[in-house]
């Protein structure tokens, strides 16, 4: 005698042979739009930019470190005003290498859709982020000017600058 409920509550879910074929990788080359090679060169308007965005959250780390104790009705003494100009730029600085070291870019970088094309060592993201923060006043002018490949911040950092 054969069981007449055959098939019935089984699950009915596609086995794996059953299911169609993965779709063919695509070789590297012009039609993958995410292949290393289709970064760009990042001009140097896009750098002054991403300098600017730099230089402005420099300003905002230094103002909330100045104006934090005038919130809180704390008078600030001469000192104390230097010291909070210290942290301020402490502040930036270890952030700025931090996302350096980590993202390849500043947050200006990040901003302007630049970054660079290989790690950086956390010996090379902070000279870079001293150097970069020396030269922000002067909107990066020092480290930026030059042809793509041959400016300072590449040298400094070992990796060229690209698009993201």
């Amino acid at each position: 005698m054969g069981n007449k409920r055959s098939g019935q509550g089984q699950l009915d879910i596609p086995l794996v042979w059953d299911a169609p074929p993965p779709l063919p990788m695509v070789e590297p080359g012009e039609e993958d739009p995410f292949h290393p090679e289709r970064e760009l060169p990042v001009s140097i308007g896009r750098l002054m930019l991403a300098a600017l965005a730099d230089l402005g959250l420099a300003f905002l780390f230094l103002a909330f470190f100045w104006t934090l104790p005038v919130v809180l009705r704390a008078g600030l003494a001469g000192r104390q005003a230097v010291a909070g100009g210290l942290a301020a730029s402490e502040v930036v600085f270890v952030t700025f290498a931090g996302l350096l070291w980590g993202w390849r870019a500043t947050p200006g970088m990040a901003l302007c859709r630049a970054a660079f094309s290989a790690p950086l060592s956390l010996g090379r993201s902070v000279l870079l982020t001293a150097v970069w923060g020396a030269c922000l006043p002067v909107a990066g002018l020092p480290l930026i000017i030059g042809r793509s490949g041959r400016r300072l911040l590449e040298r400094l950092a070992g990796a060229a600058v690209r698009t993201r």
